[in-house]
């Protein structure tokens, strides 16, 4: 688990754009306005994590349903179209 850090978040991204379940500390996707338990799942302690973490791989159903959650979330959020259109308004300013 992430503990310190600094930058953007694209790993929490990449892995969401790629469907998979994830679990991360608040740190590890600060600035990505997910859903906790229902884009993705928070664990800040290393016990907290690791039970997430196994419950995840344990659960067949919940880990694809997280996964798709969390690509649905990417898709609404960072898609080209939805950013090209924040940008154009920017430049039209």
């Amino acid at each position: 688990p992430l503990l310190t850090g600094g930058g953007t978040r694209l790993k929490v991204l990449e892995a969401m754009a790629m469907g998979k379940a994830l679990v991360s500390t608040r740190l590890g996707c600060e600035g990505v306005p997910a859903e906790p338990g229902r884009d993705l799942e928070l664990a800040d302690g290393a016990d907290q994590f690791a039970e997430r973490a196994l419950k995840l791989l344990g659960d067949g159903d919940r880990r694809p349903a997280l996964g798709l959650a969390a690509r649905a979330f990417v898709e609404r959020h960072f898609d080209w179209h939805v950013v090209a259109a924040a940008l154009e308004q920017v430049y039209a300013c």
